[in-house]
């Protein structure tokens, strides 16, 4: 219970008639009435100074960390923790403050985490790694080690708060002797244990006078019932030793919580209780309330690394590791070869032996560890294999302190753009590669960045970020792989980079889109044309310009992020021009994240300018969530999309729905008309199976063309959307959840036949023939090993065919209209343009002759070969 003071009443006396005053003449002896009034003043002002001083220092320490419970009508701080208590999982620490004699402090904390004693114990006495695990902990150096467990350590302790928005610190360092007690502290090196049942104000004034005795430690933070095992660890400055402390110790406890345990779970309570006083020098009471934050920091960070690390252990022990297939294993030797030959000729990585029977057990480990698709790493380890290279308990030890300061997603995040940061404790550089040592230099960057103890977690993170990007960047000309596909990495990270250190939100949105385009220059291209077309239609419609005009000082500052979404914002310019004027002041603070997210926004944009005086306002919150969003967002008439009527896994819809819309496709085309069962070769080298539904076909993606075009949607559809295109427009791409087979379906170009004549160019030797007058052309290929293929003279009749449709398609002249042909070369330079900048091949021009019933619309005469026309072009 709390003990409170009585409340004391104040009554108030009538008032009683004042003698009426009389101006009497006033000898040189006699005081004047203001001069006894300012003598009564400065009597009374120090005592309501003093009162007024007390009621804010009253105020100000209960808003302290630790102090919550002090003052009238507070509630309890508990004096101890017990183990009838359980805090919540994943909680933020108790934490309590309390005053000792003269210039010191008592602080106690405590955490619930689940795993077990010996688990922390563990971490907790590799005294050389304190300083990566608590993140207040400057620096952390072993002076020695004692024979009974115990050290010598040098630390030094920082703590920051921020006013006005800049960061101070209050470093205190010391040098402590730790000593092991497995089996709980001595009761009589214990102070204070006999108010562990009292009130918390009773506590406080018996703390308040209870002297600092060297050798004898603060009350342990938790208590248990007996014959529950408890650990301790007891932390003492050195006497004549360099220390910003004349007195500190400390007692961690390690307790077993049995009852607060799910069943098959660990749970343990992990306190510190500690008291600390400064030199003279050194107040301790401005500061308090931070240091006091400070512990409870490093308690969670404690936590988290322990539990994220325990969650990795535990999903290695649930699924078996088994090695990967042959192929797999081949692909993934090859991909050390490549990029670590030193390795595999040394048959050692940084000093520890690596093989192929190491690949073979690490494999599956490092993708349980991190938690993703065997797909997803592969990716990753094409980027960089060196996280295979190390051992697993370093990749998982790294990813749970990443982890720790960020998130799991923001981790992988991390990770895909640059994986070597997996490389983790490593300092041996001798007779390494120049990559590899690079590896090791940004892997020793990361430790430094998360082990600065004056930064805070974004602060952390988005340093990392930046290191990451720029040794990206770099990877290419320190590994010597500077080809076109290494040149296209330099320029793309550096822009990222870039991208991350401009201030400008308009510039760097602009850079990060020049980062993603496959051919930059290609990409500006088709904006400014883009340009130009707005700026004819605004010199067409005047009304429009003059609003353009009116409110272009506001939107002058975000024309670099505008400027890289024109070509999608081309449609829309009407729609937009007309809401200027009510909205754009509500709407301008988010447009460059707007601009930024408009290829998910796009399909949406004609509800959102029907809606916008109900969205307008709510313009940021949208964006915050936009991503949770998106999913119940539909649109008019949106159709389920459940190709052959299975449950399917999208990606990048929000492009290829637009390309559905312009060519006037529901989203469920492919619903319907065809099975798995359906799926047969369809003739081609890459022998992947596809099958024909109506006017479109379903092909199979093997996981490098999976990759790709998850790579090069985006570039793809904006591409399609922006100008014509002789290549076959794709409509989806998905993944069926069953089988995890991934498939694309795109339109049947060439239509049904029967056809004249169907030619496969290629613009080498080998052109073919596919199918002459309604009959398909069969293959017949000359091979070493076929000897009646050597001569001639043996071939068979399908040989005689297949090679005579071969010299025709060679030499096949195709006439056109000059208008169409002009049309089809501008294309198809366009084509060969975004294809090069992907660094892509197209296979082949298909190209089919038929007659139709109809009459063309150009106004051609009977018999005059022409281009048919689709929605989207050719």
């Amino acid at each position: 219970m709390s003990l409170r003071a009585p409340a004391v009443t104040r009554t108030q006396t009538p008032e009683q008639p004042q003698p009426k005053r009389t101006q009497q003449p006033r000898s040189k002896h006699q005081s004047s009435g203001a001069s006894k009034g300012l003598k009564q003043l400065l009597r009374i002002l120090p005592l309501s100074l003093l009162r007024r001083l007390r009621k804010r220092q009253r105020r100000w320490r209960q808003a302290v960390l630790g102090r919550e419970d002090e003052g009238r009508d507070r509630e309890d701080k508990p004096v101890v923790l017990t183990d009838s208590v359980c805090l919540i999982p994943g909680g933020e620490p108790v934490v309590r403050l309390e005053d000792a004699p003269g210039n010191a402090r008592r602080i106690f904390t405590g955490i619930d985490i689940r795993a077990s004693v010996d688990e922390v114990w563990t971490v907790m006495t590799n005294y050389e790694k304190l300083e990566s695990r608590i993140p207040n902990l400057a620096q952390n150096r072993v002076i020695r080690r004692f024979e009974e467990g115990g050290a010598r350590l040098w630390q030094v302790g920082q703590a920051k708060w921020s006013v006005l928005g800049k960061d101070f610190f209050f470093r205190a360092c010391t040098t402590l002797d730790v000593r092991l007690h497995p089996e709980g502290l001595p009761n009589e090196m214990s102070a204070g244990r006999s108010m562990c049942a009292s009130s918390s104000e009773e506590c406080r004034d018996y703390d308040r006078t209870l002297p600092l005795v060297r050798d004898v430690f603060p009350r342990p933070f938790s208590i248990s019932v007996e014959g529950v095992p408890v650990r301790d660890i007891t932390m003492q400055n050195v006497l004549d030793a360099r220390s910003d402390f004349v007195h500190y110790r400390g007692v961690w406890r390690f307790q077993p919580l049995t009852g607060c345990a799910q069943e098959g779970e660990d749970m343990m309570r992990l306190t510190f209780s500690v008291e600390c006083q400064p030199h003279w020098f050194l107040p301790v009471a401005p500061v308090e309330g931070r240091i006091a934050a400070a512990m409870a920091e490093n308690m969670v960070a404690v936590r988290d690394f322990i539990e994220g690390r325990r969650e990795i252990a535990k999903r290695l022990e649930e699924e078996p590791a088994e090695p990967p297939p042959h192929e797999l294993q081949e692909r993934l030797w090859q991909l050390v070869l490549e990029q670590h030959p030193e390795a595999a000729r040394h048959e050692a990585f940084l000093g520890m032996p690596f093989n192929r029977q190491h690949l073979a057990a690490r494999w599956p480990r490092l993708v349980k560890t991190l938690g993703i698709s065997e797909q997803q790493a592969l990716e990753i380890l094409e980027t960089d294999v060196t996280p295979l290279l190390v051992a697993s308990d370093d990749v998982a030890e790294i990813l749970s302190r990443l982890a720790a300061i960020s998130s799991k997603e923001k981790a992988l995040e991390l990770i895909g753009i640059y994986p070597s940061l997996l490389a983790n404790d490593v300092t041996k550089t001798r007779g390494l590669g120049i990559s590899t040592i690079a590896d090791i230099l940004y892997a020793q960057q990361v430790q430094t960045v998360i082990e600065d103890v004056s930064k805070d977690a974004q602060g952390k993170i988005e340093e990392i970020e930046l290191y990451s990007q720029i040794f990206a960047g770099l990877k290419p000309l320190v590994t010597g792989r500077l080809n076109a596909e290494g040149l296209q990495t330099v320029r793309r990270k550096m822009l990222e980079a870039t991208a991350k250190l401009v201030p400008n939100d308009a510039f760097r949105v602009l850079l990060k889109r020049l980062a993603e385009a496959p051919d930059p220059l290609a990409f500006l291209f088709w904006q400014t044309r883009a340009g130009l077309s707005v700026a004819l239609l605004l010199v067409q419609q005047p009304s429009l310009a003059l609003s353009i005009a009116e409110h272009s000082p506001r939107l002058i500052p975000h024309l670099p992020s505008i400027y890289t979404r024109l070509s999608v914002l081309q449609p829309h310019v009407p729609g937009i021009v007309r809401i200027l004027d009510p909205y754009l002041e509500v709407v301008r603070p988010h447009l460059d994240r707007i601009m930024e997210r408009m290829d998910k926004i796009e399909p949406h944009l004609p509800f959102i300018l029907l809606n916008l005086d109900v969205l307008a306002k709510h313009c940021g919150i949208l964006l915050d969530y936009f991503d949770d969003l998106l999913p119940f967002a539909t649109l008019d008439g949106e159709e389920e999309i459940r190709p052959a009527g299975r449950e399917v896994e999208l990606f990048n819809d929000h492009c290829f729905r637009l390309l559905r819309q312009k060519a006037q496709l529901s989203d469920g085309f492919i619903n319907e008309g065809w099975s798995m069962a359906s799926l047969a070769g369809g003739g081609g080298k890459g022998g992947t199976l596809m099958a024909k539904v109506g006017n479109f076909i379903v092909k199979e993606l093997s996981a490098g063309d999976h990759k790709t075009l998850l790579q090069v949607t985006d570039s793809f559809g904006e591409h399609l959307r922006a100008g014509p295109s002789l290549l076959s427009p794709i409509f989806l791409h998905f993944r069926d959840k069953e089988t995890k087979r991934c498939f694309f379906a795109m339109r049947n170009c060439v239509g049904k036949g029967p056809f004249q004549a169907l030619y496969d160019l290629k613009g080498c030797a080998d052109d073919k023939l596919l199918e002459k007058d309604g009959i398909p052309v069969t293959a017949v290929h000359k091979r070493i090993w076929n000897v009646p293929m050597w001569c001639s003279c043996t071939w068979s009749q399908d040989r005689r065919r297949y090679y005579e449709g071969k010299l025709e398609a060679r030499q096949v002249d195709i006439p056109l209209p000059a208008e169409q042909r002009e049309a089809f070369l501008l294309a198809l330079r366009r084509d060969v343009s975004w294809l090069a900048g992907q660094n892509l091949m197209d296979y082949s021009l298909l190209v089919a002759i038929k007659e139709i019933k109809e009459e063309p619309s150009q106004g051609l005469p009977p018999g005059q070969p022409y281009i048919h026309e689709t929605p989207l072009g050719f």
